[in-house]
């Protein structure tokens, strides 16, 4: 059976935005990545998903990011 890579829990409310991420990566520490996006969720009515370099970004240690999903389809200025 294979292990998958990461696991994604999002608790939600009626409305669908969720409220707690939890995102749990199997054998972090045997990635032989340069960098791992998690599952998309929804807070605050965006989509997001978190981005990690587990070797780091420009530097020699875990750097992560909240990253927007859905970029292309936000307004125009949209910070």
């Amino acid at each position: 059976m294979e292990e998958k890579a990461s696991s994604v829990e999002c608790h939600s409310v009626g409305d669908s935005s969720c409220w707690r991420f939890t995102w749990t990566i199997v054998n972090f520490s045997k990635l032989k990545v340069s960098k791992l996006y998690s599952d998309d969720f929804y807070a605050g009515g965006y989509k997001w998903r978190i981005l990690i370099f587990p070797e780091g970004n420009n530097v020699d240690y875990l750097s992560m990011y909240l990253d927007v999903a859905d970029a292309e389809n936000l307004p125009s200025g949209w910070s």
